[in-house]
C-alpha cells in the first residue's frame, strides 16, 4: 500500500522505471576519464580524483530516485533492491578480482601479496575502505601498486546502500518532511566532520562513509528536489546558466585541484555542487545536455563502471613491472588498451547479469564469492607456500623479515612519545627527536646494553618538514604536497617537549636528512644547548641497500651477490660529511659508517645471512641489534 505521507509530487509512470537521461551517462564519462587520466599521471588532470566524488553524487541521485519511485508505486521491497544492487556491482567486481589474483601471485612480493589478500577480504565483506585505511602508512605497500585500491569507493557506496533504504522505510511513516530534515541534518554533520577530518585526520576522512556521506546525500537532495518538480519554477535561461555553471565547476576541480587539496572537506563543494547543478538543470533543450549526450560520451558513460574497475589493476601491474611511472606514450597505450576490455566487460558481464533473470540464481548462490575468498586466504596466509615454491624453503628466515618490517620499526615509539622522565632513575635522560630513522635509533638502544645507560622520551618531526629549530620560514623548501601537513607541526614550540628538554641531559636528533636542511642544523643545535642544559647529538642519515623487496634479494643472490653489497649514494655521504663538519666529532653519530664501515659500499647482511635493512633505510630486528652493539662503544667514546 502506498504511504500518502511519504509522497512528493511524483508523476507516476506506472512502471516504476526512471526516465533515461543520456546526459547522466555523459557526466559519468567525464568522471571516469578524469580518474583514469589522473591515475595515469597526466599533470593536466591534477584534480582528476574528484571524478569519484562526481560518481558519489550521481549514485545518491539515481538510487534515491529509484527508491522514491518504488515507494510511490507501492512496489518497493528491500530484497529486490539489494538483489538489484548485487547484480549491478558484484559480477564485474568479482571478475576483476579473480583476474588480478594470478598476476599478483606470480609477480608481486610477499608483503604486497599479503596486502592484496587483505584488500580482497575487504572487497568480499564490503569493508575495503576500512582495510585500505588501516593499510595506509609510511611503511605500507605504495598505493600506486595496489590493484584494488579503488574498491574503497565501492565499499563506501555499498555501506550506504545497506543503510539508506532502511532509513527511508523508517522515515516514510512521518512523511516527506521527515526524510528531508533527516537528510539535511546528516548532510550537515557529515560535511562538518569531513571538513575537520580532511585537515586533522586525513586518512580516516578520505576512506570512511561518515565523512563521505554528504557527497552522496547531495545527490539525494537533488533527487528529492526533482521529484518535487521544483526545477520547472525556473526559466529556460536560468536552467541553461546553472547547468553551464555546474560543468564549469566540475572541470575547474579536475584541472585546478591537486594532491595538496584537502579532501573530503570544503574544497569538494565545488565539484559536488557542480554535479548537482548538472543533474538538476541539464535537460534536452539546453546546451550542456547536448554536449553530455554526445554519443561517444554516452558510450563511455555506459561502460564507466567496468572502465573504473579495470583501470587501477592495469596501471598497478604496469607500474610494478616498471612499464610506466608518469604520463607517457605507454600510459596512453594502456588507456587505449582499457577501452576494449571495458566494453567487453560491460557487454558480456555487466549487462547479462543486469538484464537476464536467469543470472539471479548465480548472485544468490554467490558462486564467485567463495572462490575469491579461497584465493584471498591463499594470498594472505600462504607465506611458506609462496616462498617455498618461488625461492626455495632455505630462504624462509629472510623472507620472514619482509612479512611486517614496518611494524617492528614503529612498535616501541608510541609508548615513549613525550614520556615523562623518572627523576629517581639514575640513567641519562635523553629526548630523541626525529622521524622513522629516530625509531631505528630507539630500537637499537633497546636491542643493546644502552638501555641500561639511557632512559628515553621521544617526539616525532617528519623529515619532509625538517627536524629544525629556526626562525627562517622553510615553506619554500618543503614539497607543495607536504606543506599543509607540515603546517600542523608545532615542532620545537611544543610546551611538553620544551619541558622535557629542560630536564634532559641529552637531546638526540635523528632524521633522514635532506641537503637543504644541513645549513640549519647548526642553529638548531645551538638553540638547544643555549636554552637548555642538555647536550645535543646529531645522528646522520643512512642508506644500506637498494631495496626492492624479497624479489630484489632473490635476484641479487642469482647474480652471485650473496652479501647484498651495494654502492652508497654519494649525495648521502656528502650530507653526512657536512653534518660532521657543522656539529663536530663529539656531537655527530655517523650511522652509515657504524653499519657499513668507512667504504663507499655497504653490505646488507649480518654474519648469519639475515638482512640489516629490508628497504635500504629502515632496520630489521637484526639490523637494530647490530647497530645497538656498535653504538655502545661510540657513545662511550663521545662522553
Amino acid at each position: 500500500m502506498r504511504n500518502k505521507k511519504a509522497i512528493f509530487s511524483l508523476k507516476n509512470t506506472g512502471s516504476g522505471a526512471l526516465e533515461y537521461r543520456p546526459e547522466i551517462d555523459g557526466l559519468r564519462a567525464i568522471a571516469v576519464l578524469s580518474v583514469v587520466f589522473f591515475h595515469a599521471g597526466f599533470e593536466l588532470f591534477s584534480g582528476g580524483f574528484v571524478g569519484v566524488d562526481v560518481f558519489f553524487v550521481i549514485s545518491g541521485y539515481l538510487i534515491t530516485s529509484l527508491i522514491l519511485k518504488d515507494i510511490y508505486t507501492g512496489s518497493f521491497a528491500l530484497k529486490v533492491f539489494y538483489l538489484r544492487r548485487a547484480r549491478r556491482i558484484f559480477p564485474a567486481l568479482f571478475l576483476v578480482t579473480l583476474v588480478c589474483i594470478p598476476f599478483v601471485w606470480f609477480t608481486y612480493d610477499i608483503r604486497e601479496i599479503e596486502s592484496f589478500g587483505q584488500t580482497v577480504f575487504g572487497v568480499l565483506t564490503f569493508s575495503a575502505n576500512f582495510v585500505l585505511w588501516k593499510q595506509a602508512g609510511y611503511f605500507e605497500v605504495s598505493n600506486e601498486l595496489k590493484p584494488l585500491l579503488h574498491t574503497w569507493s565501492l565499499a563506501v557506496e555499498e555501506q550506504y546502500y545497506l543503510i539508506f533504504p532502511l532509513a527511508c522505510m523508517f522515515l516514510c511513516r512521518w512523511g516527506a518532511k521527515a526524510i528531508v530534515c533527516a537528510v539535511v541534518a546528516v548532510f550537515c554533520v557529515s560535511f562538518m566532520v569531513g571538513d575537520w577530518g580532511s585537515f586533522h585526520r586525513p586518512g580516516a576522512a578520505f576512506y570512511l562513509l561518515p565523512t563521505r556521506a554528504w557527497e552522496i546525500l547531495a545527490g539525494v537532495l537533488g533527487a528529492i528536489y526533482l521529484q518535487a518538480g521544483s526545477k520547472h519554477r525556473l526559466s529556460f535561461w536560468w536552467r541553461e546558466f546553472l547547468a553551464v555553471l555546474g560543468l564549469v565547476m566540475v572541470l575547474y576541480a579536475v584541472f585546478v585541484f591537486d594532491a595538496a587539496t584537502a579532501v573530503p572537506g570544503r574544497y569538494l563543494l565545488v565539484p559536488v555542487i557542480g554535479t548537482v547543478l548538472i543533474i538538476l538543470f541539464a535537460d534536452r533543450r539546453n546546451t550542456i545536455c547536448k554536449v553530455l549526450a554526445w554519443k561517444p560520451f554516452v558510450t563511455i558513460g555506459l561502460t564507466s563502471y567496468s572502465l573504473y574497475l579495470w583501470h587501477q589493476p592495469v596501471f598497478a601491474f604496469a607500474r610494478h613491472q616498471g612499464l610506466i611511472e608518469t604520463a607517457s606514450w605507454r600510459a596512453v597505450f594502456l588507456i587505449l588498451f582499457l577501452a576494449p576490455i571495458s566494453y567487453f566487460s560491460w557487454r558480456f558481464v555487466e549487462m547479462p547479469f543486469r538484464t537476464n533473470p536467469q543470472y539471479t540464481r548465480l548472485i544468490r548462490l554467490s558462486t564467485l564469492g567463495p572462490l575469491v575468498l579461497i584465493c584471498s586466504v591463499a594470498g594472505w596466509f600462504g607465506f611458506e607456500l609462496y616462498v617455498g615454491s618461488r625461492y626455495g624453503f632455505s630462504h624462509l628466515d629472510v623472507a620472514q623479515q619482509f612479512s611486517d618490517p614496518g611494524g617492528y620499526v614503529v612498535s616501541r615509539w608510541p609508548k615513549f612519545v613525550l614520556r615523562d622522565f623518572n627523576e629517581a632513575d639514575p640513567r641519562v635522560k635523553v629526548v630523541l627527536i626525529g622521524d622513522s630513522f629516530a625509531q631505528d635509533v630507539l630500537n637499537a638502544v633497546f636491542e643493546s646494553k644502552l638501555l641500561d645507560r639511557y632512559q628515553l622520551s621521544t617526539y616525532h618531526i617528519s623529515a619532509r618538514c625538517g627536524n629544525l629549530w629556526t626562525d627562517r620560514d622553510l615553506t619554500e623548501f618543503i614539497s607543495k604536497v607536504d606543506r599543509a601537513e607540515c603546517a600542523k607541526y608545532s615542532k620545537y614550540q611544543e610546551p611538553k617537549l620544551q619541558k622535557l628538554m629542560m630536564q634532559a641531559d641529552e637531546v638526540w636528533l635523528a632524521s633522514s636528512w635532506r641537503s637543504w636542511q644541513v645549513p640549519f642544523v647548526e642553529e638548531t643545535i645551538d638553540r638547544i644547548e643555549r636554552r637548555f642544559i642538555a647536550r645535543g647529538r646529531v645522528f646522520g642519515t643512512k642508506h644500506i641497500w637498494s631495496g626492492g623487496g624479497f624479489a630484489a634479494y632473490s635476484e641479487a643472490l642469482s647474480q652471485g651477490n650473496d652479501e647484498l653489497v651495494v654502492e652508497v649514494d654519494p649525495q648521502l655521504l656528502k650530507i653526512n660529511r657536512e653534518l660532521l663538519n657543522i656539529v663536530g666529532e663529539n656531537r655527530f653519530v655517523d650511522l652509515q659508517s657504524l653499519i657499513c664501515g668507512p667504504d663507499a659500499t655497504c653490505q646488507n647482511t649480518t654474519h648469519s645471512g639475515l638482512l640489516i635493512s629490508y628497504d635500504g633505510g629502515h632496520l630489521t630486528f637484526d639490523g637494530a641489534k647490530l647497530l645497538g652493539h656498535r653504538l655502545e662503544d661510540m657513545l662511550v667514546l663521545q662522553k
